[in-house]
């Protein structure tokens, strides 16, 4: 049986042990972006209870701050048997899930190229958040006249 400050100092430890073992370490984090610097805001969060990892974020309007619909996303890494491809909701958010730890590049892609570009490594049971504030150009709506001979 344990009395008095033994008890407290045992309780005490396997408190501080406890937290070391549910709390993941913070893993180095860098990210190489094609945008200029100040424009983007990445971070890396822990996920609870999850063991894969995830690619989030919301693509808004470089001018008016609006979210973007239907922007089209890919996501590549060696780690993975092919590219992931998604596409931004009404809210400009888009989501890849159940990632394997490896580095990634993280694109929107507009024809002919890419737009901006991310590139990061995400370790193992962690979110990396990648929001983008991009100026997608707009295609003319109106026919193109030809001079025929």
């Amino acid at each position: 049986m344990v009395r008095g400050s033994a008890a407290l100092l045992l309780a005490t430890g396997l408190l501080a042990c406890a937290t070391r073992i549910a709390s993941p370490p913070s893993p180095s984090f860098r990210v190489e972006s094609s945008e200029p610097p100040g424009t983007t805001a990445d971070t890396l969060e822990a996920l609870p209870r999850v063991t894969l990892g995830e690619v989030r974020g919301v693509v808004r309007d470089k001018h008016s701050a609006e979210p973007l619909r239907e922007v089209f996303l890919s996501l590549d890494c060696t780690c993975l048997p092919d590219s992931l491809y998604a596409i931004t909701d009404s809210a400009g958010l888009y989501r890849f899930r159940e990632l394997p730890a490896g580095k990634y590049t993280l694109q929107i892609l507009h024809t002919p190229r890419a737009l901006a570009t991310r590139i990061a490594y995400l370790p193992l049971g962690f979110a990396w958040r990648a929001d983008f504030r991009v100026k997608i150009p707009r295609f003319d709506d109106t026919p193109a006249s030809y001079d025929w001979p």
